[in-house]
């Protein structure tokens, strides 16, 4: 079993359907490296969502008995820990800036563990704990946490055309924390700031205020962060992880959720939405909105993935593409780096780091 269809095995053991009989016989049967299982899972940091979703099927005892599950628990228990100690250190945080009369916006997967999107706590591996905070007040919140030890990390800058400050970390701590003044760095068009403070939703959160982004602006936010700001569509790849997020969100917020005008916010770049349902569709066995008709442009897309999930070699090309394609949006944000563009050393370095990958 090559590198694809291990992935491919990953995806169905967490699809949202009864699959149970269709997974017990290759299991018995055939021969799995289980290792590259949990190796592929592991990149995507979905280990603990992948013993969730064996264990709600059934399947954990048609592994093999060798320490693979009790392997397994050990990491879903050690992420749930985490988590709960995520949540704690939310909290403080919170109420920190509360004490600043700021209340922080939850983003991405702090947000799906507060509200409890993913039936368990442990499911969701976190790496850092994302805030939206009013832009005019960025510095007042970065004083405010460093009044409680947190300090940047050494090593970055920041500017003010970011979309997120310098990570603060704090001994004894889960997660770093990233504070954000935009809720992303392309796409604003599409999820402009301001709109999502306006449809905010406040939340009391054990002693503390924060606020939510509404439903429709989740399921935008985890579309733009994958497809657009992380170029998962442009390099034909998917993070696991994100996508299973998207599907956990449509499953807990469906009713709340009108997918034509969502449909209709990502114009003129409609396929990029159209291809990330279609992803969920065919790797996670989720559903298709009832409103939603797919392009075709988005059965092409999936078919370039599976190109690419393949053949390494157009893998590496995408790879290039999209890395040197990163480097100058990055460039183009402030024009004093365009300089950088007229030095021919800086080509040389961004392929060294290319091949660093």
């Amino acid at each position: 079993m090559n590198d694809s269809d291990t992935f491919l095995l990953v995806c169905r053991c967490l699809a949202f359907e009864d699959n149970r009989e269709s997974l017990r016989k290759p299991f018995q049967e055939e021969h799995i490296a289980w290792e590259n299982v949990v190796k592929v899972s592991s990149e995507h940091l979905m280990t603990p969502a992948l013993y969730w979703a064996l264990s709600k099927k059934g399947l954990l005892e048609a592994l093999p008995d060798d320490g693979l599950v009790p392997y397994l628990e050990w990491i879903w228990e050690a992420n749930r820990d985490r988590n709960q100690r995520i949540l704690d250190q939310v909290q403080t945080i919170a109420r920190q800036l509360n004490q600043v009369d700021i209340e922080p916006l939850l983003m991405k997967g702090v947000a799906s563990l507060i509200t409890g999107i993913y039936e368990e706590i442990g499911i969701r591996m976190m790496t850092d704990i994302d805030l939206l905070v009013p832009k005019d007040k960025l510095m007042t919140s970065v004083a405010a946490l460093e009044n409680i030890g947190y300090q940047p990390l050494p090593g970055y800058t920041y500017a003010s055309y970011h979309h997120q400050y310098i990570p603060l970390v704090c001994e004894g701590t889960a997660a770093s924390v990233e504070l954000h003044p935009r809720m992303v760095r392309i796409g604003t068009q599409i999820l402009p700031t301001e709109a999502v403070w306006h449809d905010a939703q406040p939340l009391s959160f054990r002693d503390s205020l924060v606020r939510l982004p509404s439903p429709a602006h989740r399921i935008q936010h985890n579309i733009i962060h994958t497809y657009m700001s992380d170029s998962n569509y442009s390099l034909a790849t998917i993070n696991l992880m994100q996508l299973y997020e998207f599907a956990m969100l449509r499953q807990s917020l469906e009713e709340q959720l009108d997918w034509q005008i969502i449909a209709n916010r990502f114009k003129p770049e409609t396929k990029l939405f159209h291809s990330y349902v279609a992803m969920a569709h065919y790797l996670l066995a989720q559903p298709l909105p009832d409103e939603i008709r797919l392009l075709p442009s988005a059965v092409r897309h999936y078919h370039r993935f599976q190109y690419r999930l393949r053949h390494p070699w157009f893998a590496k090309v995408l790879n290039l593409k999209g890395h040197f394609t990163n480097a100058l949006s990055y460039l183009l944000t402030s024009p004093k780096v365009l300089l950088k563009l007229l030095q021919p050393s800086w080509y040389v370095e961004q392929f060294q780091l290319f091949k660093k990958r």
